[in-house]
């Protein structure tokens, strides 16, 4: 038998064969497609129900899945001689399967492992992997998932390591924790079972935003007057002529701003006296003196500094001293894009160019306002604050963050 522990999981075939066993297929049936569509065909060889005569029930599971590039065969049941018996019975050669998955480490769905390679021996099998299982864990960390149950089939190997990196939580499954009791909407049913890990599934490869986020302008947009807020309803509105550029943004579109008179004007976010706050946005292009965030009638948090085209905040203390403005000494306008941030922690302004802090500095306070925002033109519109560029992806954050 040639082995091979793959990271490559075949996830669209595993969820074909969880999806028959959830809709109740049992041994013998098959999930076939119309003839001379080139479908996929699903015959279950082995579980511990039946609707085909004659064919022997067991607890455990295997399929043979036809109609890929390659037969094969999802896991081998518990027993290799009822296996190989109802694979008789229903005429499925253990020589059709090129291909031998092995779905997690558990007895009644490896056991018959032997049996089968008695007949076939020339199989590529691709058995799990902790590489594997470590990437998923990845992903829940990602998504920002606390709590994790398992099933008898999540798999020995798998448990032990979900367990590592989530200590004992994985143990509330089949108890009524209400932390992990989260379905149906909205305070459980007292149990923690698969309902919950379908809510949880919900989000699996989606983007969460955190709690923090105020407001975040994406710039997708394709046409209209509206810059959608995807963290709640602080929607701003273009002024003058911007363009929007569906495919030419850092991250999928962004809005073009021609330095004369375009800009987005914003509802009211936050003050920067209440509290620490953060704002983060891509930038390209530019010119000295050019502003990307300002809040209205009030100061110029992020821009291109008048002399150098450095990244700046005039945002400092009541009164707005020009001394202590905050400056880098990294150019932000020279043509390429740059990942821009402003942050404040009740003590320090602290300014980021592309993941780095490039400037710190400390202050007693910030001034209060109740104005909203303007992304791309400065606090008063005055003629050569209006930013000649791309912005995209602009996020207010209510607290202190790092990029």
């Amino acid at each position: 038998m040639q082995t091979h522990r793959s990271r490559l999981v075949l996830f669209g075939l595993i969820g074909t064969v969880l999806l028959v066993c959830t809709q109740n297929a049992t041994a013998g049936q098959r999930a076939t497609p119309n003839p001379g569509t080139g479908a996929t065909e699903i015959t279950v060889l082995y579980d511990n129900y039946t609707l085909t005569e004659g064919l022997r029930t067991d607890w455990g599971f295997a399929c043979i899945i036809k109609g890929t590039e390659k037969n094969i065969l999802f896991d081998t049941g518990a027993h290799g001689a009822i296996l190989l018996e109802n694979m008789d019975k229903l005429q499925v050669s253990a020589q059709e399967a090129s291909l031998l998955v092995i779905s997690h480490d558990h007895g009644d769905h490896t056991y018959g492992l032997s049996s089968f390679l008695s007949r076939n021996s020339n199989v590529l099998a691709h058995l799990p992997s902790a590489a594997l299982v470590q990437g998923v864990i990845q992903q829940f960390r990602q998504l920002g998932v606390r709590k994790v149950g398992a099933s008898h089939c999540t798999g020995d190997r798998a448990i032990a390591l979900f367990k590592q990196a989530y200590g004992e939580l994985i143990q509330h499954w089949g108890g009524n924790d209400p932390s992990a009791d989260i379905a149906p909407p909205l305070f459980g049913d007292g149990i923690v079972d698969e309902k919950d890990l379908e809510v949880l599934m919900g989000y699996w490869h989606k983007e969460v935003l955190p709690g923090s986020l105020a407001a975040y302008w994406r710039l997708d947009e394709a046409s209209g007057v509206v810059a959608a807020d995807s963290a709640g309803t602080n929607n701003g509105t273009l002024l003058g002529h911007p363009t929007w550029q569906p495919a030419g943004g850092k991250v999928q579109g962004a809005l073009l701003l021609d330095g004369v008179d375009d800009a987005i004007s914003t509802p009211f976010i936050l003050s920067p006296a209440r509290g620490p706050f953060s704002v983060f946005l891509w930038a390209k292009g530019g010119a000295p003196g050019q502003v990307l965030v300002s809040q209205i009638g009030s100061a110029n948090w992020l821009r291109a500094a008048p002399v150098g085209g450095t990244l700046q905040t005039e945002l400092n203390e009541p009164g707005r001293n020009a001394a202590k403005n905050l400056q880098a000494l990294v150019v932000i306008t020279d043509g390429a894009w740059h990942h821009v941030g402003l942050v404040w922690d009740g003590a320090n302004r602290v300014l980021y160019i592309d993941s780095v802090e490039v400037a710190r500095g400390t202050l007693t306070g910030l001034p209060e306002s109740v104005n909203g925002l303007r992304l791309g033109a400065g606090s008063t519109l005055a003629p050569g604050t209006f930013w000649k560029g791309l912005i995209d992806e602009v996020r207010v954050y209510d607290q202190a963050v790092t990029p």
